[in-house]
């Protein structure tokens, strides 16, 4: 069985990357920008007269594809993430209903759980040097997705919220996973389908866009693909750090035929 790695180089590089990915973590300009989260708290009635039920998934197709851009002062990586495989069966729970930050009710969350083997490739540049890595790493997952219904009652299926596991490459050439951060979904706190925010410093602007997509229920289980699509900037009076983050999930469940496999991985396009 593979075991999760940590970088084991230099104490040096692992302080590094601690250094930088708190630097750009997304927190700032989300905590900023984006309203705190409705719950569904005295409206239970309300999100729930039209609530609408999924049946107990007893399969599992499963596709996960991530890309991270980034730019960081005098250091850049471009990583790619990919699910290759799930140790055991995941865990599809319901959470009862809530709302969205735009004020959409979402007649039921659903979390998805998981450990997955992922696959990493990483190049990383830090002034002129280049270095590339790539890895197979068992890591957690928790995805949260819901269902809303359209002015004509059609059920839709969005992201709720929920991240994947970050890595980048070290110049150890080796897959460093952090413990601290990951590759949101959605910007903490706000799930809006389109956001944009853009705030001026004293010496630096701050911005960021985000772009959720919409799956139409097409079954009594959940079946559906979801984009997300994220970008966060820092913009000085001489260069721009940002982050872009783009993901894909797609997802078919249903009732189990003789000889099927529980669980099932699907390659989508990114």
């Amino acid at each position: 069985m593979m075991e999760q790695r940590r970088m084991t180089g230099s104490g040096m590089w692992t302080n590094f990357f601690a250094g930088v990915l708190a630097a750009i973590a997304f927190s700032p300009v989300c905590l900023s920008a984006a309203p705190e989260l409705a719950t569904a708290n005295g409206n239970d009635t309300a999100i729930t007269q039209n609530s609408v039920q999924m049946l107990e998934p007893e399969y599992f197709k499963l596709g996960i594809k991530c890309t991270d851009s980034t730019v960081h002062d005098y250091s850049s990586w471009i990583t790619s993430a990919s699910l290759v495989g799930v140790d055991g069966v995941p865990e599809w729970k319901a959470l009862g209903p809530s709302i969205f930050s735009d004020g959409t009710v979402a007649s039921q969350v659903y979390s998805l759980n998981f450990w997955g083997y992922w696959e990493y490739i990483s190049a990383l540049t830090v002034y002129d040097e280049h270095f590339h890595a790539s890895s197979r790493e068992r890591v957690y997952c928790s995805l949260q997705f819901a269902l809303t219904e359209d002015e004509d009652g059609h059920a839709k299926w969005r992201i709720f919220e929920g991240a994947l596991p970050m890595a980048i490459a070290t110049p150890d050439s080796e897959i460093y996973i952090s413990n601290e951060e990951s590759w949101p979904l959605c910007f903490e706190g706000n799930n809006d389908l389109n956001y944009e925010y853009r705030k001026p410093h004293a010496e630096t602007t701050t911005s960021a866009s985000q772009t959720l997509t919409i799956s139409e229920s097409i079954s009594d289980y959940p079946v559906f693909v979801l984009l997300s699509d994220n970008i966060s900037k820092v913009e000085f009076s001489t260069n721009t750090n940002f982050k872009h983050i783009r993901a894909v999930i797609t997802l078919e469940t249903g009732a189990k035929e003789p000889g099927m496999e529980d669980v099932t991985i699907l390659d989508p396009e990114l």
